[in-house]
């Protein structure tokens, strides 16, 4: 689950929350991290209206979310985690 939460001074936060069964974490090749929540199979109310009649009739397919951080952001958080490792004298970040 991703809870994302947009906030503003003096006002209530804006909660999104992105659920599934599974995630993946990638760092693809422009130096990007990638959250994947994949979502299996479609709840009828998730159900994209650009659907065909086939995959209408096929509720296996999958469905998914992806967050994809920036190279800035994706550099702040490995350098955060690096540090993280380090303080615990671990050698590499395990992803």
């Amino acid at each position: 689950m991703v809870e994302i939460i947009k906030r503003w001074e003096g006002q209530l936060s804006d909660k999104e929350i992105i659920d599934g069964i599974s995630s993946q974490l990638s760092y693809n090749s422009w130096g990007h991290l990638v959250v994947r929540i994949i979502k299996n199979p479609l709840a009828p109310e998730e159900e994209p209206s650009f659907m065909t009649d086939d995959d209408q009739n096929n509720k296996t397919k999958e469905a998914d979310t992806l967050i994809v951080f920036d190279k800035k952001v994706s550099d702040e958080i490995i350098s955060f985690c690096q540090e993280v490792l380090r303080s615990r004298q671990q050698r590499q970040i395990p992803f």
